[in-house]
């Protein structure tokens, strides 16, 4: 499965581009408004984000169901050196999901999400973030 989508993700990332959130993170936004994903980035070319792995939404299979048709996509993003936050369009509930990445080390990353708005402001509260949409 891991090759099957590092190869979409490769594919994919011919007719799009990319964004550098720091920490080897980028946002990959494609021709429509539904491909816009959050990945660690594995490999570049010409400084752009040319393949990775998902991190929002988590997976190939978050971000299509099985017969190919878009579930979720990333919505807003926001970030700092420490954190980002970002919502994502969960299109099948018609509703927002809210997450936040902590930015610890290269590798080392901290996902919170999905989250519903008020855990997610109670999370961006305890632990300081200022960041807004």
């Amino acid at each position: 499965m891991r090759k099957k989508m590092c190869l979409f993700i490769f594919l994919f990332l011919s007719a799009c581009s990319s964004k550098d959130l720091g920490k080897n993170l980028y946002v990959l936004e494609g021709d429509s408004l539904q491909d816009k994903i959050i990945v660690y980035c594995t490999g570049k070319s010409f400084g752009d984000c040319i393949s990775g792995s998902y991190l929002i939404p988590k997976s190939y299979n978050e971000h299509f169901d099985s017969s190919g048709h878009y579930k979720e996509y990333v919505d807003n993003v926001a970030y700092n050196n420490d954190y980002i936050i970002a919502t994502t369009f969960f299109i099948r509930e018609r509703k927002k999901r809210y997450w936040i990445i902590i930015k610890n080390t290269e590798r080392d990353k901290s996902i919170l999400g999905p989250l519903d708005y008020e855990t997610f402001l109670l999370e961006k509260k305890k632990k300081g973030i200022i960041l807004d949409f």
